[in-house]
């Protein structure tokens, strides 16, 4: 004879169920959080090595700002890797906005307008150059890295990291940020987010090591040639 289970009976299985839920869905989360990183980290290796890759095909020279349609270091650096979704973190949701916007932790910087297209492709990026490697016009002296040259310690001087928007341009002389979300009060607060739940973000630096590094060590990086050293203190 088939025995059937009792209403008491299922309610335990179902209640043994949600508990194994419960202590496994934390598991399962983390492990994708970590996934995450770890694409975000590959990705800013491509990144690295088609920024290096443009400089070496310009005499070691460094790009320049730039400014308008197929100008800014979006479009000079796609022909190297051809992949919009290069800059693009998987930690980051990226919905197709109109005009152009800053991003937060968890949301693109991008745009539609002329000076952020390149290629045909409306900007929608979550990665950010280091600001003191431009070399515009009147961008010269102690703090601007110009070249492959110029730069003396590879393994600690950024190319890209985590960012709200295009580029950012740390500095000692910032004010510590108050929170964790990441805006565009200063440039170091472009930055300083918690974006992969750790609080820590992901940099490229010119020895193309992709690595995460504490929000509280952004200013031990060399983002800066005459870089002055401090700790943050995390909210």
């Amino acid at each position: 004879m088939l025995r059937r289970f009792t209403l008491i009976e299922l309610l335990v299985v179902v209640a043994i169920i949600g508990i194994l839920s419960s202590m496994l869905l934390p598991s399962l989360a983390a492990a994708r959080g970590k996934a995450k990183t770890s694409v975000c980290l590959g990705q800013q290796k491509q990144l690295g090595t088609a920024y290096i890759m443009y400089a070496d095909s310009y005499k070691d020279k460094f790009l320049a700002r730039g400014w308008g349609e197929d100008a800014f270091w979006m479009a000079k650096l796609y022909p190297f890797h051809e992949s919009e979704e290069l800059i693009q973190c998987p930690s980051v949701e990226h919905p197709v906005k109109n005009g152009w916007y800053w991003g937060t932790k968890s949301t693109p910087w991008g745009g539609d307008s002329s000076w952020m297209k390149y290629y045909g492709i409306n900007s929608r990026g979550s990665y950010g150059i280091n600001g003191w490697i431009y070399t515009d016009e009147g961008f010269d002296g102690a703090p601007f890295y110009k070249g492959l040259g110029d730069v003396v310690n590879s393994g600690n001087t950024p190319i890209f990291s985590d960012s709200i928007w295009v580029d950012q341009w740390p500095s000692s002389s910032n004010p510590n940020p108050t929170d964790l979300e990441g805006g565009n009060t200063s440039n170091l607060h472009r930055i300083f987010m918690d974006r992969h739940h750790s609080k820590k973000i992901n940099v490229v630096t010119f020895d193309n090591s992709a690595k995460t590094i504490s929000v509280g060590g952004i200013l031990q990086l060399d983002w800066r040639a005459d870089m002055t050293y401090r700790t943050i203190p995390i909210p």
